[in-house]
């Protein structure tokens, strides 16, 4: 008999144990924090950032909205946007480096950088050389009219192409790949994404969707 209540015990103590291990953590609320758990990730790239306390994030900083500096030279855009939430999640400092459409996957895979939000366009022809996560903004070509006959022009509804702006990273750290994939469906699945797209064009934004 006593033996009996011993092993009901035992399996109460670990159903117990299996319960509080589930249900651990913020839940919903870690699409905008959670970096302090990703240490020892297997990721070589988000390991040596979470170390160094720094992530060097290559932006194009020659276009407004997406990148460009103010008169006091500081960065802005929705691209920086994405830099400093990045860092925000991670718990870590952002340095913003600026690159252009000729300097950006060279100072990514040389190690300049750890990651791009420099308005790139993921296609199959660069993922031989790096590494995309998914879309954090689709952009497209649009009509573009004369206003009621007049000289002015303006743009019509809808996009005749629909291009995934992603992140990049260097090729062979699927890990790094993963967590940033997490991280853009969080930003979009948690409303963060739409408020930053309103910010810079006034507008909603269409095309995204979060896959977590």
């Amino acid at each position: 008999m006593l033996k009996k209540v011993f092993t009901m015990l035992l399996a109460v103590l670990t159903a117990a144990a299996v319960l509080t291990g589930c249900s651990s953590g913020n839940g919903g609320s870690d699409a905008g924090s959670g970096g302090g758990d990703v240490a020892g990730s297997g990721s070589p790239t988000l390991d040596a950032i979470l170390e160094a306390g720094t992530i060097r994030v290559g932006c194009s900083l020659n276009g407004a909205p997406v990148g460009f500096t103010d008169d006091s030279g500081n960065p802005m855009g929705y691209d920086v946007d994405w830099a400093n939430r990045l860092g925000e999640v991670l718990g870590v400092e952002v340095e913003i480096i600026n690159v252009d459409a000729e300097t950006r996957i060279p100072a990514l895979t040389s190690g300049r950088v750890d990651v791009l939000f420099a308005n790139i366009t993921g296609n199959l022809e660069r993922a031989k050389s790096i590494d995309f996560s998914i879309p954090y903004l689709r952009c497209g070509i649009k009509m573009i009219t004369a206003a009621d006959g007049n000289a002015k022009l303006e743009a019509q509804p809808g996009l005749y192409t629909s291009d995934p702006i992603c992140a990049a990273v260097r090729k062979g750290d699927m890990e790094f790949v993963r967590y940033l994939d997490m991280f853009v469906s969080w930003q979009i699945s948690s409303g963060w994404q739409s408020d930053t797209y309103q910010k810079w064009w006034g507008v909603e934004p269409s095309g995204l969707n979060g896959l977590w």
